[in-house]
């Protein structure tokens, strides 16, 4: 993705899917989500982010790995906040922060309250904003 060669996201991701069906192993399908949702991002395609972002969240749900849930929630918290939908950006990353903080999954919680300081600007709280980048 950092090269720019979408397509060829688009076809390793497909396969990591086709992949872990295969041999029902929901750990690799929850990260091909998540690229997906990315890669969905990269291409202007909100619609697409959306729907793979909250394929990530229902697998890392049925994994119970919090810190799958957490950056599956802050993916989806960051694809809601490009749509403008705040309340969902808002409460998608609050959970995964405290998910992540549960479990203890530092660096998990750090993305998680960037995400979230992003939802504060957006909504005019610069100080709520600088606390979590702080805390980050």
């Amino acid at each position: 993705m950092v090269t720019g060669d979408l397509d060829l996201v688009d076809r390793a991701s497909r396969e990591v899917l086709r992949r872990s069906a295969l041999i029902d192993y929901d750990p690799h399908r929850c990260w091909a989500y998540l690229v997906r949702a990315r890669l969905g991002e990269e291409r202007g395609d909100l619609a697409a982010a959306t729907a793979e972002s909250r394929l990530a969240v229902a697998v890392a749900r049925d994994l119970d790995l919090a810190h799958y849930l957490s950056f599956a929630l802050a993916r989806s918290g960051r694809v809601a906040l490009l749509r403008g939908d705040l309340a969902h950006a808002d409460a998608a990353l609050t959970e995964a922060v405290a998910l992540a903080d549960t479990a203890g999954a530092a660096w998990f919680a750090a993305v998680a309250r960037v995400g979230l300081a992003d939802v504060r600007c957006s909504q005019g709280d610069l100080s709520g904003a600088r606390a979590l980048l702080r805390q980050a």
